[in-house]
């Protein structure tokens, strides 16, 4: 598991060095100037080493000196960079591009030196290899460092906004979703109550002309008032209602524990400190010893980090105490390749330069890698929150959504089927007899009438069994396709908790296995139910028949699929045509009080 993290960690440093090296900023003023205050100090390392560790003052003069000569070429020469990524983005431009600057650094300071009067400082080669090694290190590090804190806080700004935006549109989604809802029910009161109250006065005068008046009233009240409004609402959507998966909650971004682990990069910190302090070293000690000391000092680094992070990396800290110890991680590293040198026969003191790397360069490292890890895992948490609100939104607008549709549904049903079905009853049995209507024949119209307009109130209930009448639908289709159903327990528990998403599940699954049969003329049809995530079930079916066409996808029953489901996909994947569909199972969306208030 270590390994797999460890892999983790240094692919997402180099995909951060990638993003760097390939974004304006790492040519903008910011970075180039940057570069200019940080790399005094390494550079002024290396000149301390060049003249035996003599001359501290030639070597801060020198040292910045070669950093006014970097940023200088730096600026002078961006401009190449800009040209090529006109036909290219490659991190490789910049690599090659700091390289030359380095090596152009090297020459120009060799020059220098030697006008200088000091020609046994001029070292050509060695300056040209040290710096075209060295600066794109440090330069590197600190455009990545940059990088992270804009495109930090640039992400976060932007996430801000849409927040703020999608907050609002979703309040404004529900609102309207109440205000349809309503509206629902004031159409439904409106066109029966006239009616109603008319045939009330007329059965308290229960004259003998009642009986035929009450027969005329039912008889139009069936056909111009029922049977057109069953219709209607069953057409009528939602207006100005943004598609479910715009939907975000707003959340502020707000600091949380960063894993020790992620904050440091033994790997990352040797390659930057070998690279960097090689050429100077085999300046001083010679090729070989050089090399090797270099070489220790990184096998340090890697052995005391990677200690601290098998012992702390599980460990999550704010930023403050994440960099102390990462700091401190740094100098005890330090510390033994200060220790290691003296086992070795080389007393530390006859090397005043490495105290200075120990004391001010490694915290830089430290605090740069730390400051990189941080921002970079912040980023990841505000859009890992970002994702979830819009997954716990979208539950929210899908139910309100769904109960709306199927209220609208249930209306119009219960008004098409029910309600004319009662009325026809009525009118038989009053039209089956003369004269004035007894007691038993009032308290009849009453009850049809009272429950004509408890269907203005309110939609009924429809308890389903989804997977009981997708069994029944499979078996009506015996002989002509063959369905195939499976659903898994946690998915059939989910929606039989749910009576929506049980009514939702089966509309959805009816309407895929009856497009699949009748559009696709499918003969093979396969619908699994299972849940994917909390609260989520998904709906498959595939089908192997003819492929849908534009006007199939954009009919009433995509629409209806745009009302059930969270989101849905079709595709077409080896001969066969796959529906997707998503259906939250939560049982409740919110009172309708808190959305206007």
């Amino acid at each position: 598991m270590a390994a797999n993290r460890r892999l983790s960690d240094t692919s997402r440093l180099t995909d951060s060095i990638r993003e760097a090296f390939t974004s304006d900023l790492v040519v903008s003023n910011r970075v180039i100037l940057l570069y200019g205050v940080s790399g005094i100090i390494l550079i002024f390392a290396a000149e301390f080493v060049r003249n035996g560790q003599s001359d501290l003052g030639s070597a801060l003069t020198l040292s910045a000196l070669s950093t006014a000569v970097s940023v200088a070429l730096a600026f002078a020469t961006r401009w190449v960079v800009k040209l090529v990524w006109r036909r290219t983005r490659r991190s490789g431009i910049v690599t090659a591009w700091l390289m030359s600057v380095g090596a152009a650094r090297g020459w120009v300071m060799s020059g220098v030196v030697t006008a200088w009067g000091l020609p046994e400082l001029a070292q050509v080669t060695e300056r040209v290899i040290g710096s075209a090694t060295s600066l794109p290190l440090v330069y590197g590090i600190n455009a990545v460092v940059l990088h992270g804190v804009v495109s930090h806080r640039e992400r976060v700004d932007s996430l801000q906004r849409t927040l703020a935006q999608l907050s609002e549109r979703r309040e404004q989604a529900l609102r309207t979703l109440v205000t349809f809802r309503d509206d629902l029910s004031e159409r439904t009161i409106t066109a029966i109550s006239p009616v109603v109250e008319r045939i009330r006065r007329m059965l308290a005068l229960n004259s003998p002309e009642t009986r035929a008046a009450i027969l005329i009233e039912l008889s139009s009240l069936v056909d111009t008032v029922v049977r057109p409004l069953s219709h209607s609402l069953a057409e009528i959507r939602p207006d100005e209602l943004p598609p479910t998966r715009t939907y975000l909650r707003s959340a502020k971004p707000v600091w949380t524990a960063t894993p020790l682990w992620n904050a440091i990069e033994p790997a990352w910190t040797a390659i930057l400190v070998f690279g960097v302090l090689t050429p100077a070293s085999m300046e001083f000690f010679g090729a070989w010893p050089g090399f090797t000391i270099t070489l220790l000092f990184a096998g340090c680094l890697v052995f005391v980090l990677e200690l601290t992070r098998t012992l702390l990396g599980s460990f999550a800290l704010r930023p403050i105490p994440l960099a102390i110890i990462s700091v401190v991680a740094h100098e005890v590293a330090a510390v033994l390749f200060f220790v290691s040198l003296e086992v070795l026969g080389r007393p530390i003191t006859d090397y005043p330069v490495s105290i200075v790397i120990a004391v001010i360069a490694m915290p830089f490292v430290a605090v740069a890698f730390t400051s990189h890890a941080v921002f970079t895992v912040r980023r990841e948490q505000i859009e890992q929150s970002f994702r979830d609100s819009r997954r716990e939104l979208e539950h929210i607008v899908s139910v309100y959504r769904r109960t709306t549709w199927l209220e609208q549904r249930r209306r119009a049903h219960h008004l098409h089927s029910t309600v004319q079905s009662r009325l026809h009853a009525e009118i038989r049995f009053l039209a089956a007899r003369e004269g004035e209507l007894n007691d038993r024949e009032a308290e009849r119209v009453h009850e049809t009438l009272a429950g004509l307009e408890q269907s203005g109130y309110s939609a009924p209930q429809n308890p389903v069994d989804c997977l009981a009448e997708l069994a029944r639908l499979r078996d009506f289709w015996a002989g002509l396709c063959a369905i195939t159903l499976v659903a898994d327990t946690e998915a059939h528990a989910l929606v039989s908790a749910n009576a929506e998403a049980n009514e939702a599940v089966l509309i959805v699954g009816t309407e895929a296995i009856t497009n699949a049969i009748r559009h696709g003329a499918a003969t093979e049809v396969r619908i699994e139910i299972t849940a994917t995530e909390n609260d989520v079930v998904r709906v498959t079916v595939t089908n192997n028949g003819d492929r849908p066409s534009d006007e199939s996808v954009s009919g009433l029953g995509m629409k209806t699929y745009d009302e059930l489901t969270m989101s849905w996909n079709l595709t077409c994947e080896n001969d066969l045509v796959v529906g997707t569909f998503d259906i939250s199972t939560r049982a409740d969306a919110g009172d309708s009080a808190d959305i206007r208030e």
